[in-house]
């Protein structure tokens, strides 16, 4: 459905009011239909409805949607099956240490790749993982909790998520990436991670990442544990000679997000034209208060402008005033269609389903529920980096504030030396928007270069493979 995608056109002309309206039209349209993969066929179908009639349409695969101009004529195509391309077996993966070079380069545009991308196939290393007490299966234990999704796929007992994870220096156990398939046992974890980090060109500066460290050091243990939250975001070509890696906790199932301010934010940035690390920063991020979606809202540099019960918009978007030792900044932000639950300002610590706009007609919190939190797009990150200091790696706080060195509460920054970008007004139009288009992957691309623009897909694949919250 594309409800979503108008909502980001309108996002990049700063239309945020109409934008509002819009998605509740196109996403009441989305109702008509999108239900979950029963069959496909290589046909060329068309049917005319009459006034308040619906049409049920489902896909294998996923859709993309076209709407006319006069808003009349709605076509859909039902993508071709496709294979991911990679292997992966769960490993133990600490953080990597930023690659250091004392040759000051600054970054020249560069359209086209130099190398191309091998993904690597990851093997276990149990030597790295502390053993939890439902980690390692024993007797006739079974990677399965018996309970399948609707098309038959197993969900996987806890070990086997268990075994995606790695140990902090003072013992602390955090969570990794994983596919949303195991792929030793064929089962779904009910959660997705984003992308798949094993896409990103600077993969060998980055690794798999783990999830939580600047959480770890803030001591903010709950969102920790909230596991699911956590969101990769791989862009292989900003349109200016870069890619990055950005790691982002964004769980939309808990109403705690609404009073949180500070969120773990970790960013790998590469230049293209020579895979060279260009900055590795990892903080807990300002995203500011929350702002309710509302008539009238007064939208700021850094909030979580949230679904509030009783105002008619599901949609999410999250933007955060990035400040890493005053050598790092940025206003990265990501948009949510699907965020699972609104904020109730009289009943704070509640649950509240999104809207049926979003919903859909089943369960918001079963397999058939469409606001899985799974359909987010990245804009206006206004990267700004210029490192003053006496060499590529600083030190700060949890918080980005700069600190004379090593020590405990401290994390080490990397950005590069003599590297100067300055993005900071580009805050505008389909230069600095960027869709997930392909969720076999889930690498984002800039809109402007999109084959059909304005789209950006859900996570889900293949089939049925999450349940809220996500």
């Amino acid at each position: 459905m594309n409800s979503g995608s108008l909502l980001k056109t309108a996002r990049a002309v700063k239309a945020r009011l109409g934008r509002r309206f819009i998605g509740i039209v196109l996403a009441t349209l989305a109702l008509i239909g999108f239900g979950r993969p029963a069959l496909a066929r290589s046909l060329a179908l068309a049917t005319v409805l009459e006034p308040n009639t619906s049409l049920s349409v489902t896909c294998p695969t996923r859709f993309t949607v076209k709407l006319s101009k006069d808003k009349k004529t709605v076509t859909l195509k039902c993508a071709p099956l496709s294979t991911p391309t990679a292997t992966l077996t769960p490993r133990a993966s600490a953080t990597p240490s930023p690659v250091k070079s004392a040759t000051p380069t600054v970054v020249p545009p560069s359209p086209t790749p130099t190398h191309e991308q091998v993904l690597p196939t990851l093997t276990p290393s149990p030597s790295a993982v502390a053993p939890m007490p439902t980690a390692t299966p024993g007797g006739n234990q079974s990677p399965y909790t018996g309970e399948q999704t609707p098309d038959g796929k197993p969900v996987c007992a806890k070990w086997v998520h268990d075994q995606y994870a790695t140990t902090m220096p003072d013992g602390m156990i955090l969570q990794t990436w994983h596919p949303q398939i195991d792929p030793t046992y064929g089962c779904v974890f009910g959660h997705e991670h984003g992308s798949d980090p094993r896409q990103f060109v600077g993969f060998n500066h980055s690794g798999i990442p783990v999830f939580g460290g600047a959480a770890h050091t803030s001591g903010d243990m709950a969102e920790i544990s909230a596991h699911a939250g956590f969101k990769v975001f791989v862009i292989n070509d900003d349109g200016r000679g870069k890619a990055w890696m950005m790691v982002l906790h964004q769980g939309t199932g808990s109403p705690r997000r609404f009073s949180v301010r500070f969120h773990s934010l970790e960013i790998w940035m590469t230049r293209r034209s020579d895979n060279a690390l260009l900055a590795h920063v990892n903080v807990m991020a300002d995203f500011g208060a929350f702002v309710p979606n509302c008539p009238g809202a007064a939208f700021q540099r850094a909030m979580i402008l949230g679904p509030q019960v009783g105002c008619d918009s599901p949609y999410e978007e999250w933007d955060a005033a990035l400040n890493v030792g005053g050598f790092f900044l940025g206003n990265p932000a990501v948009a949510l269609d699907n965020a699972t639950t609104r904020f109730n300002p009289d009943d704070p610590t509640g649950i509240y389903p999104n809207l049926p706009a979003a919903c859909g007609p089943s369960d918001p919190f079963g397999w058939d529920s469409y606001c899985k939190g799974d359909k987010r797009s990245f804009f206006h990150p206004r990267w700004a980096l210029r490192n003053t200091g006496p060499a590529d790696v600083f030190y700060t706080n949890a918080y980005g504030e700069l600190g004379s060195g090593p020590g405990p509460g401290m994390i080490e920054q990397y950005v590069r030396r003599n590297v100067v970008i300055d993005e900071s007004g580009e805050c505008c139009g389909p230069t600095v928007v960027y869709l997930m288009q392909d969720p076999a992957t889930g690498v984002y691309i800039r809109q402007d270069r999109s084959a059909e623009p304005f789209q950006t897909l859900n996570f889900e694949y293949p089939g049925y493979t999450l349940r809220p919250p996500n």
